[in-house]
C-alpha cells in the first residue's frame, strides 16, 4: 500500500506545474529516458481510469492540430477484468442473458465503518422489471456469503454499466445460483478523449472525459472529468499525460491549437508493481487490506462480558423473568491527556482527564455481509441558549483521515450503545489523543438477561445493562427454538433454553465455540 500512497502524492501535483516554465523544444524521438527523474508525470487522469478499473490498450494518440471541441490526444483504455456470463441468471425483478458482457466491480458493506465485509459483483446490462414490462437496465451479479447471488443494480441509473459505484436491491433475500463468467476473447474499447475547449485569460482549458460502451449496442456512453486549466508560458502551454508532455501553440486567432509531443517519464504502468500496472496495483493492494472482520471476543457495543460470571435462573421462567444474571465492565476506557478543542459551533471542547469509553458495534446486513464499527464516546462540553453545558455525549469515529463527532440515538452518560444518530452534528478532531487505561475508569455493571418473547419456534432476549439506577439496553437476541431447544452463543459458554410452552429453563453450558452475541445479536 505503501508505494501507491506514494504515487497518490505524486499524483497530487498539478499536471500544469511544468508549463510555468519555458517550454523546451521537441526532444528527438531516440532520447533517453531517466526513469529516476523528478517531472510531473500528469497521473490524475490515470487513477481516474484506474479506479474505475480501466489500464491502457495502447499508446496514446496525439493530434497535430486541434480547433475547439476537437480532441488533442486520445489514449486506448480497456477493462483489466472482463468477461461473459455463462449462462442465464434471473430473478423476479432482474436478469441478464447468457453471454452478457460483464466486469468485476467491488464494494464495501459499511460505508462508514472501519471495516466491512466487501461485495463481489460483475455488472453488465440486463432487464429490469418496470411494472409489467421488462426494460434495459443495469444489472450486477452479486455474491452473497452463502455461496450464491442476488441481482442489484445502480442507486443511480444515469451511469453506465461499467461505472457501478453503489447498489441497491428490489428484494434483499432473492437469491439465484451464482452463475460463472468466462474471460472476454476481446475487450471492448474505451478511451480518455482530451480537447480543445478555448484559450481566455492566458489559459489553455482542456476537456476531459472517458468514453465507452453504451446501453445499447452501437452506442457509447461518457464520464465527463473536470476541465483543466493550463497556463501559458511564453506563448505557449505544457500539458503532460502519463509522462507525455503535449505542447500547445495556440494560432493567431486562438481558436486553434498545434500540438507536438515528447515523452519526458515512462508510462506509470511500465514502474508499478513490477509492470503489471497501475489499475491491477490498486485492485492487489484492495485485495490485501481487505482483512477479515474479527470482533473482540466477549464485547458486545461498550461492554466486556464474562460468561462465567453470569448465574442463570434456578426455574422456569416467563415473559419478562430474568434468565441470567451478573456483572460486567466497560470494554475500554480512557482519558484524553489534554484540553482538546473540536472543529465546530457552539466552542466544543473536551477537558484534559475526561473519561471516554469505546464501543465496538458488529452489523450484519440482509445480504449476509458484515461491518465493524469502532468509537469512542466522552461527554463534550459545549455553548447552549441555556449557557455551557458539560455533558453532551458524543461519539468519535474514524471518516477520511480525522474524527467526526456523532450524537447516538440511544445509551446513557456511562455507556453509549448504538452506532447510530439522527441528529446533525458538525464537530470532528484531527486526532484522538486518549491513554487507554487497564481498568475499567468508570465502573461496573449489572446485567440481566431477560425473556421478551418466546413461541414454539422463537425466543427473544434482551440483554441489559443497569448502573445508576438507570437501564441501558444493550443488545436483543432472537434464536430458533429447534427441538424444544434455544441456544444463545456466549464465546467460551453457550446459553441454553429448555422450552416448555411459555416458559423456558436456562443453564449454563461451559462448551462454547468461540462465536458469540456479536454475530447474532442486534443492537439498537
Amino acid at each position: 500500500m505503501r508505494r501507491l500512497l506514494l504515487i497518490a502524492v505524486l499524483a497530487l501535483v498539478p499536471t500544469v506545474a511544468l508549463a510555468q516554465e519555458p517550454a523546451a523544444p521537441p526532444a528527438p524521438p531516440a532520447a533517453e529516458i531517466d526513469p529516476g527523474a523528478a517531472a510531473p508525470v500528469g497521473l490524475s487522469e490515470r487513477f481516474t481510469a484506474a479506479f474505475i478499473g480501466l489500464e491502457p490498450a495502447g499508446e496514446p494518440e496525439v493530434h497535430p492540430a486541434a480547433r475547439r471541441d476537437q480532441p488533442v490526444l486520445i489514449a486506448p483504455l480497456r477493462l483489466v477484468e472482463e468477461g461473459r456470463l455463462d449462462a442465464t441468471i434471473a430473478t423476479a425483478d432482474r436478469r441478464m442473458a447468457a453471454g452478457t458482457l460483464v466486469t468485476h466491480r467491488r464494494f464495501s458493506a459499511g460505508v462508514a465503518a472501519e471495516q466491512s465485509d466487501r461485495l463481489e459483483a460483475w455488472c453488465g446490462i440486463g432487464e429490469e422489471r418496470r411494472g409489467s414490462r421488462w426494460s434495459p437496465a443495469t444489472v450486477c451479479m452479486v455474491h452473497t456469503p452463502d455461496g450464491q447471488a442476488n441481482l442489484g443494480g445502480p442507486l443511480y441509473s444515469f451511469f453506465p454499466w461499467w461505472l457501478v459505484t453503489s447498489l441497491t436491491f428490489a428484494d434483499v433475500d432473492a437469491r439465484a445460483p451464482r452463475v460463472a463468467v468466462t474471460p472476454a476473447a476481446s475487450n471492448s474499447a474505451f478511451s480518455l478523449t482530451v480537447a480543445f475547449v478555448r484559450i481566455r485569460e492566458g489559459q489553455v482549458r482542456l476537456s476531459r472525459r472517458i468514453v465507452g460502451p453504451g446501453q445499447e449496442e452501437g452506442r457509447t456512453s461518457t464520464f465527463p472529468m473536470t476541465t483543466v486549466d493550463v497556463p501559458m508560458t511564453g506563448g505557449v502551454a505544457a500539458w503532460v499525460y502519463d509522462g507525455l508532455e503535449l505542447t500547445l501553440t495556440p494560432n493567431r486567432y486562438r481558436d486553434a491549437l498545434t500540438v507536438t509531443s515528447r515523452r519526458i517519464a515512462p508510462p506509470v504502468d511500465q514502474t508499478v508493481a513490477g509492470g503489471e500496472g497501475l489499475a491491477r496495483a490498486l485492485r492487489a493492494d484492495d485485495d490485501e487490506d481487505a482483512a477479515p472482520i474479527e470482533p473482540t471476543p466477549g464485547v458486545i457495543g461498550g461492554v466486556l462480558l464474562r460468561p462465567e460470571r453470569l448465574a442463570v435462573a434456578a426455574g422456569p421462567v416467563a415473559r419478562g423473568g430474568v434468565l441470567a444474571s451478573g456483572s460486567m465492565e466497560h470494554a475500554r476506557t480512557g482519558r484524553f491527556r489534554q484540553d482538546t478543542v473540536i472543529e465546530g459551533s457552539m466552542s466544543p471542547r473536551i477537558a484534559a482527564g475526561t473519561v471516554a469509553h469505546r464501543v465496538e458495534v458488529l452489523r450484519t446486513s440482509a445480504l449476509g455481509t458484515r461491518s465493524l464499527s469502532t468509537f469512542w464516546c466522552a461527554p463534550v462540553s459545549a455553548m447552549t441558549v441555556f449557557g455551557r453545558q458539560d455533558d453532551q455525549q458524543t461519539c468519535f469515529r474514524r471518516r477520511g483521515g480525522r474524527y467526526e463527532g456523532l450524537w447516538p440515538d440511544t445509551g446513557r452518560s456511562w455507556l453509549t450503545t448504538t452506532d447510530r444518530s439522527s441528529t446533525p452534528l458538525s464537530r470532528y478532531l484531527a486526532a484522538l489523543d486518549i491513554e487507554e487505561s487497564d481498568t475499567d475508569l468508570i465502573g461496573p455493571m449489572d446485567v440481566r438477561f431477560e425473556l421478551q418473547r418466546l413461541t414454539p419456534t422463537l425466543a427473544v432476549v434482551r440483554i441489559l445493562a443497569r448502573r445508576e439506577e438507570q437501564d441501558a439496553l444493550v443488545m436483543t437476541v432472537s434464536q430458533p427454538v429447534e427441538n424444544g431447544t434455544a441456544v444463545f452463543p456466549l464465546w467460551t459458554h453457550r446459553l441454553v433454553l429448555s422450552v416448555a410452552g411459555e416458559q423456558a429453563t436456562a443453564t449454563l453450558a461451559a462448551d462454547g465455540d468461540g462465536s458469540g452475541l456479536a454475530e447474532v445479536g442486534a443492537y439498537p
